[in-house]
C-alpha cells in the first residue's frame, strides 16, 4: 500500500505517462551501461554569467523519502511541462514533467550528475512560487555482490540567477542544503525535499532567468568503501565512484513570463 504525505496543497495534475521531448542529443547519450559515461555535466553558458551579489539562504527544508512501486509521486504535484511548453524540450525536460520514472525506464528520466552539477536558462523568466522541490537518490559503483550504503549525507546548493535591469549583470541567489541525508543505491527509492516560500524569498528570486546545481558528499568513506563525487579526478578508478541521480525540479503553482 503507498504511503500517503500531506505536505503542501500542490495543484493537482493527473499524469499519464512520460511525454515525449526532443532530446537535443544523440540516442543513447548519458544512457550507457557505463557508469561514468552518463554524467551530464553541461552548464548551457550559466558559468560565464558575471555575478554581482549573492545571498545565501541555508537549510530550509523538510524531507521525504518516496520510496515502493517507483510510479508517480505518493502525492500529486504540477506537471511543469503540461504548463509551460517550452519546458518540454531539451535533455534536461525530463526533470519537469512531474514524475519520479518512466515506466521503470529510470534513465529515461533522471539526470545522473557529478559534484560540478548542472546549469541551465529557464525557457521563460521565473515569477514566483509558493514552493520549491526537487526528488534525488545518490548511486555508486559499488559492486552489486558487496554491503551498499543505504544513505550518504551531501552539501547541495540550489542557485538561481536574476538579470539586473538592462545590464547583463546577476544577481545570484544560492539555497543551500547542509548535511542533507538522501538515500542511495536503493533502485528508485528516492528522497523528496520541500521547501515552502515565504514572501521574501519569492521576492528574492523573482525575475530569475536560470538556475544550477553542485553538490559535495560529506564523508568519502560509506560501508567501508572510498568514494569520490568527482569522477574527472580520479580516471584510474581507485576509488568507488559516486553520482546524484536528480528526477524532479518541482515548482508548485508557478508564474512564468
Amino acid at each position: 500500500m503507498k504511503k500517503k504525505y500531506l505536505i503542501l496543497p500542490l495543484l493537482a495534475m493527473i499524469l499519464v505517462g512520460c511525454r515525449k521531448t526532443d532530446e537535443s542529443f544523440e540516442h543513447g547519450r548519458y544512457n550507457s551501461s557505463i557508469f561514468d559515461n552518463n554524467y551530464y555535466t553541461e552548464w548551457n553558458g550559466v558559468d560565464k554569467v558575471e555575478i554581482d551579489k549573492t545571498t545565501t539562504i541555508l537549510n530550509p527544508f523538510y524531507v521525504k523519502e518516496v520510496a515502493g512501486n517507483f510510479g508517480e509521486y505518493d502525492f500529486e504535484v504540477k506537471n511543469l511541462i503540461k504548463e509551460e511548453d517550452r519546458f518540454s524540450y531539451g535533455y534536461l525536460s525530463k526533470l519537469y514533467d512531474g514524475r519520479l520514472t518512466c515506466d521503470g525506464y529510470y534513465t529515461l528520466s533522471r539526470v545522473q550528475l557529478n559534484k560540478t552539477g548542472y546549469g541551465t536558462f529557464f525557457p521563460r523568466e521565473y515569477r514566483g512560487s509558493e514552493s520549491f522541490g526537487f526528488a534525488l537518490r545518490g548511486g555508486t559503483t559499488i559492486p552489486d555482490n558487496k554491503a551498499k550504503p543505504k544513505h550518504v549525507k551531501i552539501n547541495a546548493t540550489f542557485s538561481f540567477y536574476i538579470r539586473k535591469e538592462n545590464t547583463n549583470i546577476y544577481d545570484r541567489v544560492n539555497i543551500v542544503f547542509e548535511n542533507l541525508e538522501i538515500l542511495t543505491d536503493r533502485g528508485g527509492d528516492t528522497t523528496y525535499v520541500l521547501m515552502p516560500f515565504t514572501d521574501t524569498i519569492v521576492s528574492s528570486l523573482y525575475g530569475a532567468d536560470a538556475m544550477s546545481f553542485n553538490y559535495e558528499l560529506v564523508s568519502g568513506q560509506y560501508s567501508g568503501f572510498d568514494i569520490t563525487d568527482d569522477y574527472t579526478s580520479d580516471p584510474n578508478k581507485e576509488k568507488e565512484h559516486f553520482c546524484v541521480m536528480l528526477y524532479e525540479v518541482l515548482l508548485p503553482q508557478s508564474t512564468w513570463y
